[in-house]
């Protein structure tokens, strides 16, 4: 059936589809995450609607969707929800807001409601762009913050020299020897301090560029084991060109 009323989501992933389409993606606050089909996307008015579907942008649309028939919807009346202020002309959150697109692009699965979920991520985003300060860290932050979301947040239970186990997801006193999925003492009692208080307390505290990187690969190998990922991440690497 169809619905006139006004939904809000955020683009995760668009795929061109045939020569004048494209499949999108979209995190939904009513629906979680839905495919939808976008006809038409260059029109024959001035200027092109694929704009609209860039990875990040928040957005409202009205969804026609014929559930009896076809598991892709499409859309009508689409426009920008969120206007970003900084994110488009600053490299370094450009790069960063990609990279959250595609970690929940490759992680978050379901079709059903989920407003916390929404939530964080749009917050997230429209934190990045309001922010005056420094955002190297705001990717860690980020999926420290996801994993909580999405239920396998590390639990908080460090203490002095502690290693974090990926597997199972907690500090332990001694390094596993049957695999090589944690963080040694160091990198742990940073992981530490990033899973305590507000998820971007830390976004502002001093890590070399080698540490930085070295902490993300991990948290990503981290959700890897406990989360369906599809796919490579592979924003990451760009982050790593754009932030050191």
């Amino acid at each position: 059936m169809d619905s006139n009323d006004k939904k809000e989501g955020i683009v995760l992933k668009s795929t061109k589809y045939g020569d004048n389409s494209l499949i999108v993606n979209i995190l939904t606050h009513d629906d979680g995450l839905q495919p939808y089909i976008i006809k038409n996307i260059h029109g024959n008015k001035k200027g092109s609607r694929a704009a609209l579907f860039q990875n990040a942008n928040i957005v409202t649309f009205v969804a026609l969707r014929n559930r009896l028939h076809s598991p892709i919807g499409q859309l009508k009346d689409i426009e920008i929800s969120h206007f970003y202020n900084s994110i488009p002309y600053d490299m370094n959150k450009t790069a960063i807001s990609l990279f959250i697109s595609e970690m929940c692009a490759k992680t978050i699965t379901g079709q059903e409601r989920n407003e916390r979920l929404y939530r964080f991520v749009r917050d997230s985003l429209v934190a990045l762009d309001d922010t005056n300060g420094p955002t190297a860290n705001f990717p860690i932050c980020f999926v420290v913050g996801l994993c909580r979301m999405l239920g396998f947040a590390p639990l908080n239970n460090y203490t002095d020299n502690s290693f974090f186990d990926m597997t199972e997801g907690r500090f332990t006193k001694q390094a596993p020897d049957s695999h090589n999925y944690y963080f040694d003492a160091g990198k742990s009692v940073i992981l530490a301090r990033f899973i305590e208080g507000d998820t971007f307390a830390q976004a502002a505290c001093r890590l070399e560029s080698e540490t930085r990187r070295q902490m993300l690969e991990g948290l990503i190998t981290y959700v890897r084991l406990h989360a369906p990922v599809m796919g490579n991440i592979q924003s990451h690497e760009i982050l790593r060109q754009v932030l050191g």
